[in-house]
């Protein structure tokens, strides 16, 4: 047991946490009932809404670079259900700075706990009209801290971010009724028998924090992602051709072809030298470039040798797929002199 010491009206209430191992399914309906030692039952009903079946990503280019003026780029998450009560974004952040983009190791300062943020979604629609797109600035749930600082990476490494998306299919109650200071049972609206309070069921999903760009660019463009059943995904491992080890901090950059703006779609290859792009179009044609920044010798911003040849390539996935491709990039440097 918990004392609800932040709770109002704590000096009377405790706080019971309980869980189960039993599969939750979508759709579904559960009863709850807790008996206490006296034998009095207190009982609630709740429903799980259906999955979440998409969520889309939108990447708004609001202006190009112009003299020392960087781009500017806008991240909102737009999600197609009527109700989100909570959106997490999750930062996965190494202990480290990778040598082959730093030349050093370098600890990262801010434990991972201390960096993650839960930022609440509000509906955005006009008065009196039903809500189903959610949205929310996405950029402003990001670390400053843990972004690039000029033209050198920060200590701290984000290996990924991840977003998680939790919705119960209506909406989500708040007020002085559900509060456990309530004066007496009854008199506020209640999903409990013989209590008072509030039990339901929630879906969530999880899905990648992915960069996308439009080519050629133009202020106000938007690149959009679907998290979908129909969504393709590519992934793989970069591998040095002479080493046979994996490549890290190697961009792996994937782009459409044809007429028409291209959308690019970019990341960056971990210490096992892996990567995966999700929210493809099934059945595109994507042309793949692969490059590594390493010149030869590392940390000699004056080298004119790379390291490694750029992999110029292709690749199309099915709808509802992921292709395992892996990338193989041509070493010009011998094997030992790896940093």
């Amino acid at each position: 047991y918990q004392a609800a010491a932040n709770v109002e009206g704590a000096a009377d209430s405790w706080v019971h946490n309980y869980w189960t191992d039993v599969p939750i399914r979508h759709g579904a309906t559960y009863r709850f009932s807790v008996v206490a030692a006296d034998g009095g039952t207190v009982t609630a009903t709740a429903s799980v809404p259906d999955e979440l079946r998409e969520v889309v990503l939108d990447t708004r280019f609001v202006s190009a670079a112009q003299g020392a003026r960087p781009r500017v780029e806008r991240y909102f998450l737009r999600v197609q259900v009527k109700h989100v009560p909570l959106v997490k974004v999750i930062h996965y952040v190494d202990d480290r700075a990778p040598a082959s983009l730093q030349g050093t190791f370098t600890d990262c300062p801010f434990p991972p706990d201390e960096i993650a943020r839960v930022y609440p979604v509000r509906q955005r629609a006009p008065l009196g009209v039903s809500a189903d797109l959610t949205e929310i600035e996405l950029t402003k749930t990001l670390d400053s801290r843990l972004l690039e600082t000029g033209t050198s990476p920060a200590s701290c490494v984000v290996n990924r971010r991840d977003i998680l998306i939790a919705s119960p299919g209506f909406d989500w109650p708040t007020g002085v009724e559900y509060s456990p200071s309530a004066p007496t049972l009854g008199t506020g609206p209640s999903s409990v028998e013989g209590g008072v309070g509030f039990v339901g069921g929630l879906v969530t999903r999880t899905v990648p924090f992915e960069s996308c760009t439009l080519r050629p660019e133009y202020s106000g463009s938007s690149c959009v992602l679907r998290y979908n059943d129909q969504s393709a995904t590519v992934e793989g491992v970069v591998i040095d051709s002479r080493c046979g080890w994996p490549v890290e901090g190697a961009t792996v950059e994937l782009s459409t072809l044809g007429a028409g703006p291209n959308v690019v779609r970019t990341t960056t290859t971990d210490q096992y030298g892996r990567y995966r792009i999700g929210a493809l179009v099934g059945g595109t044609t994507y042309a793949v470039l692969v490059s590594q920044p390493l010149r030869w010798p590392p940390g000699d911003p004056f080298a004119v040798q790379r390291a490694y040849v750029d992999l110029q390539s292709s690749v199309t996935a099915q709808a509802g797929t992921t292709r395992t491709q892996d990338l193989v990039l041509q070493r010009q440097v011998a094997c030992e002199l790896k940093e």
